[in-house]
C-alpha cells in the first residue's frame, strides 16, 4: 500500500508528543492523520467511520497538522498510559470488533513492561515511545505483509 493511501490514528494524551509523531510522519511521506488525546476519543473516532461510511480529509483550523473524518484507518499507533481508556484497553476493543480486527495496531510506552500484554492482546507490534527512529520501518514492515 502506497504511503499516500495509508490513513493513521496517533493516541496519545500528551499535546507535545501527538505533535512530535504527526510531524515525523509526515516528514516520512503520510498524509492522512488524525490524531485523538486518549482512547476513548479514538474510539469515538473509529466508531464514527462505521456510522458515516463516506469521509473527508480536511485540514482543521485549531491544528493545520491535525486532519479529521478519515474513510478508514489503516493503523493505529497508541500510547498505553492514558486517561478514560488507556492503550490496552483500545486495543483489545479494537481486536474484539469484527470490521476492526484487521486493523493494524502499533501500541508504544516508555515502560516495556507493557509489551507482553500488548501482544498478547493482539498488537501487532510494541516499541519504545523514546525510539522514533525506529516507526516508519515498522509500518513499512507492517504493509509489505
Amino acid at each position: 500500500m502506497d504511503k499516500s493511501e495509508i490513513s493513521i490514528l496517533v493516541v496519545d494524551d500528551h499535546q507535545v508528543v501527538l505533535e512530535k509523531y504527526v510531524k515525523f510522519l509526515e516528514y516520512a511521506g503520510y498524509k492522512k492523520i488524525t490524531t485523538a488525546k486518549n482512547g476513548q476519543e479514538a474510539w469515538k473516532i473509529l466508531e464514527s467511520n462505521r456510522e458515516h461510511g463516506e469521509s473527508s480529509w480536511e485540514v482543521t483550523k485549531e491544528n493545520d497538522w491535525e486532519i479529521k473524518n478519515p474513510k478508514k484507518i489503516n493503523l493505529v499507533i497508541t500510547d498505553v498510559q492514558m486517561p478514560k481508556m488507556n492503550g490496552l484497553q483500545l486495543l483489545e476493543k479494537i481486536k474484539g470488533e469484527n470490521r476492526l480486527k484487521e486493523t493494524l495496531v502499533i501500541v508504544m510506552s516508555t515502560n516495556l513492561a507493557y509489551a507482553e500484554k500488548a501482544i498478547e492482546l493482539g498488537a501487532d507490534r510494541f516499541f519504545s515511545k523514546m525510539n522514533i527512529s525506529n516507526l516508519e520501518e515498522t509500518i513499512k514492515e507492517l504493509f509489505s505483509k
